[in-house]
C-alpha cells in the first residue's frame, strides 16, 4: 500500500501528466506536494520552505529529500532541508526547482495553458517522457540509450505519431486521439 501511494505521489502511475500551481507560501508537505507534478509553475510572490528539521525536529517527508535532491542537487538540497531556508519562486525556477515562475495574477492562467496543452498533446509520449526521466538518474548512458530506444519502438506505430508525422508534411498543428 506504501508503494502504491509513493509510486502514485512522484506521478509515475497517474494516467496523465499533471501541472501544479504554486501561490503562497508552501511549507513542510505543502513544499514537497508541489514538487510532485510533472511541470510545477509558481506565482512570483509564492515561496517554498522545508521546515521539518530545524522548526519541528523531523525528518522531511513526502518526498521532500527525493524532490529536493533530485532537482537541484544533494547539496543544496540538503542546505534547504537543514536550514529551512524559504526558496522564493524566482530563486526555485532559477536553479530548477520549478519549471518557471509568472506574476502572481497569471500562475493559474498559465498552469491551465500548460494542462490544455498537455491534455490536447500526445498522452503515450508524454507518458514515455516521465518514465524515461524518472529513470534518467540512475541509468548508465547505454541502459538510457536502451530505453529511449525501447520507448521509439513502441510509441512509432502508435496512431498518435502517424498523426503527428501527418500534421508535420500537411503544416498543420496535430490533433492527437481523444482519451
Amino acid at each position: 500500500e506504501r508503494s502504491a501511494f509513493v509510486t502514485t505521489l512522484s506521478g509515475t502511475k497517474l494516467p496523465v501528466p499533471t501541472v501544479v500551481a504554486l501561490n503562497g507560501v508552501a511549507a513542510g508537505a505543502g513544499a514537497s506536494l508541489s514538487l510532485t507534478g510533472d511541470i510545477t509553475v509558481g506565482a512570483r510572490s509564492a515561496s517554498l520552505t522545508f521546515v521539518f528539521a530545524p522548526k519541528l525536529g523531523l525528518a522531511p517527508d513526502m518526498g521532500a529529500t527525493y524532490f529536493l535532491a533530485r532537482r537541484i542537487g544533494e547539496a543544496r538540497a540538503r542546505a534547504y532541508a537543514l536550514t529551512g531556508a524559504s526558496i522564493p519562486a524566482e530563486e526555485a525556477a532559477r536553479i530548477g526547482l520549478i519549471a518557471e515562475c509568472v506574476d502572481d495574477e497569471r500562475v493559474m492562467e498559465r498552469a491551465h495553458e500548460l494542462a490544455r496543452g498537455l491534455a490536447a498533446g500526445p498522452r503515450d509520449a508524454f507518458l514515455a517522457v516521465r518514465e524515461l526521466m524518472a529513470r534518467a538518474g540512475t541509468s548508465t548512458l547505454a541502459e538510457q540509450l536502451e530505453l529511449e530506444a525501447a520507448a521509439q519502438a513502441r510509441l512509432g506505430d502508435s496512431p498518435d505519431f502517424l498523426e503527428g508525422v501527418a500534421a508535420f508534411r500537411e503544416k498543420r498543428p496535430a490533433k492527437f486521439g481523444k482519451r
